[in-house]
């Protein structure tokens, strides 16, 4: 069964930052078509800092509150994972995660990936 915004809300309890709707097109001129349906939830507009680690306390901090209906998404054929944009401004450094965080992030049992640039 594919879940739509509103399926996915009414079970997590919760709104999306932003959501994309299957069949959607979402480039005009060379008329893209979504292939999927999509929930996000986003730090953006709430954390200022571009430390990915206080993006990710907050995001695990709230999933923390759902995360039974997150299960229960992923046994119905759900994706669900945690993805971080991040923008070297000079080609050096990274994205660092502490230990604790690694551990509760471990615990919300989600594939984790960066959108390195």
């Amino acid at each position: 069964k594919i879940y739509n915004r509103t399926q996915v809300s009414s079970i997590l309890k919760t709104n999306p930052s932003d959501s994309v709707t299957k069949g959607d097109v979402f480039k005009v001129k060379t008329k893209k078509i979504r292939n999927h349906n999509g929930w996000f939830l986003t730090s953006e507009g709430f954390i200022e800092s571009k430390d990915c680690r206080r993006h990710f306390d907050f995001l695990a901090d709230k999933i923390v509150s759902f995360q039974q209906n997150l299960k229960e998404l992923e046994q119905r054929g759900c994706e669900i994972d945690l993805s971080c944009y991040w923008s070297s401004e000079n080609g050096q450094g990274g994205p660092t995660l502490s230990p604790k965080q690694l551990k509760k992030l471990a615990e919300l049992e989600l594939e984790i990936w960066f959108d390195i640039y």
